[in-house]
């Protein structure tokens, strides 16, 4: 049973392992093998190639690992035809699409429970916060529709709350110069940022004589998770079911978020078309299995009364964990294997609206 994989740089590592575990653990999808095909997304290979040859294949259903792979009105219009779910969204317009699932809240999920940590990880009447990001048309929509009014509606004042924009492109040495700049001096900074920029925040941090609190996606804690401080706070998805997934698998090194998200939306489409084989299933019948399948997945329970805080449904459904650098190590502090995850409705309910 054939499942198109939309990627725009190589996932083979663990798609192989995930199409491994599935035919030896599980048999298969139905009896039936389940092979993964990925295609890329390159300048000179379009979404619309790798969906004519997903239509040759004849597959079931598609993946894309993030909502970069193509835009969303083009991921919409696949979807018609072919059931297609999201790994790892990358913005917020993907969790309240009518014709793609998501199946991970993301890095609005990441980032949204970064926020409802950080107040919770400093005191005091004058909490001061810092959002670094990288200024895309994504993150700043994270920050103004999630990550600021959240800290407001922790009790962070409006004066405390900056921001400072890193661009992509800025090499490490002007990552540093940039922050340094920025003359922040805050007690706790949520960074979203990755490669050099990275690499420049943490050289940042490093070189402060205060060490703020540093909340960060698991993509920038990876430069830093060799370091002994205890300062480094790391949002991860994969929390609730890291611990379960990596024993099935025979794995014991730590997993980035992004794998696995791609972990959890390949098996929730394999627990879906194990209760449904035929072919070409509608979007709405791939919605009313997946509410039904993907509990076991990671956790993944309806809310309905969430649509009245926030409008991404997919962010106020989900638990995610935290973890802490300690001794060069990242240990869980919030999620399912602590018995404690941050249930990213109820986190936020409590302070009013």
């Amino acid at each position: 049973m054939a499942v198109g994989v939309l990627t725009h740089s190589s996932q083979n590592s663990v798609l192989e392992e995930i199409e491994k575990y599935v035919n030896t653990q599980r048999r298969g999808v139905g009896g039936r093998p389940l092979v993964l095909l990925e295609c890329q997304v390159t300048q000179d290979k379009k979404l619309s190639d790798c969906a004519d040859e997903f239509a040759q294949k004849d597959v079931y259903a598609i993946v894309a690992t993030d909502d970069g792979v193509g835009t969303l009105s083009a991921l919409e219009e696949l979807a018609q035809t072919t059931p297609v779910v999201v790994a790892n969204p990358v913005g917020v317009s993907v969790l309240v699409s009518q014709g793609v699932t998501a199946i991970t809240p993301g890095m609005p999920g990441l980032m949204l429970s970064l926020a409802i940590m950080a107040t919770g990880q400093i005191t005091g009447e004058n909490k001061s916060i810092s959002v670094v990001h990288s200024g895309s048309e994504q993150s700043s929509s994270i920050f103004a529709s999630i990550v600021r009014p959240v800290l407001v509606k922790s009790g962070v004042r409006v004066e405390n709350i900056s921001e400072v924009v890193v661009p992509d492109d800025a090499t490490s040495d002007e990552v540093v110069e940039l922050l340094t700049d920025a003359g922040i001096t805050s007690s706790a900074v949520i960074a979203d940022v990755a490669g050099n920029s990275c690499s420049g925040f943490t050289n940042w941090v490093n070189s402060l004589t205060t060490q703020p609190v540093v909340l960060a996606v698991d993509a920038c804690a990876l430069s830093n998770s060799k370091r002994e401080t205890e300062n480094w706070f790391v949002a991860r998805y994969g929390n609730d079911f890291t611990n379960v997934r990596d024993s099935e698998f025979g794995k014991r090194n730590w997993v980035s978020s992004y794998r696995e998200g791609i972990r959890a939306a390949v098996l929730a489409v394999v627990d879906l078309l194990n209760e449904r084989t035929e072919r070409n299933l509608s979007v709405a019948e791939v919605k009313a299995g997946f509410n039904a399948s993907i509990e076991n997945i990671r956790g993944f329970s309806q809310a309905p009364q969430c649509a009245l805080v926030l409008s991404y449904v997919a962010l106020c459904t989900t638990q995610v964990g935290l973890s802490q650098v300690k001794n060069g190590e990242l240990i869980d502090v919030r999620g399912g294997t602590t018995g404690n995850p941050i249930e990213l409705f109820t986190e936020i309910q409590p302070s009013g609206s």
